[in-house]
């Protein structure tokens, strides 16, 4: 919960990720999966240094707007789970050494 006294801004990323949720279809599905995959790991809580359901909207949000589907079908037949995958594959990052491995992994 986030509580803001005399600051509208609240209102207007409320105003702001509904018109998105609206535009971007697969935003939601998007936001559920990294949300899965952000508590697996333990880096959902903001207070502890996680990421916020706010920025992981924000996220997802550019994420699909640099890497829209080259498919022409409707939302439905989009496969993310590729699109995700070359996003890593194409442009792979240095390994962060503050990111323990899942639990049960060798």
């Amino acid at each position: 919960m986030d509580i803001g006294v005399n600051n509208p801004l609240g209102i207007q990323a409320i105003d702001i990720v509904s018109a998105h949720l609206k535009s971007m279809p697969a935003l939601r599905p998007l936001v559920l999966v990294a949300k899965g995959f952000l508590r697996q790991r333990g880096l959902n809580d903001a207070a502890k240094g996680g990421l916020g359901s706010f920025a992981l909207v924000c996220l997802c949000i550019h994420f699909l707007q640099v890497y829209p589907s080259p498919l022409s079908p409707p939302p439905a037949h989009i496969n993310f789970g590729h699109s995700l995958f070359r996003v890593h594959i194409d442009e792979p990052g240095p390994p962060s050494p503050h990111v323990p491995d899942a639990p049960g992994r060798d």
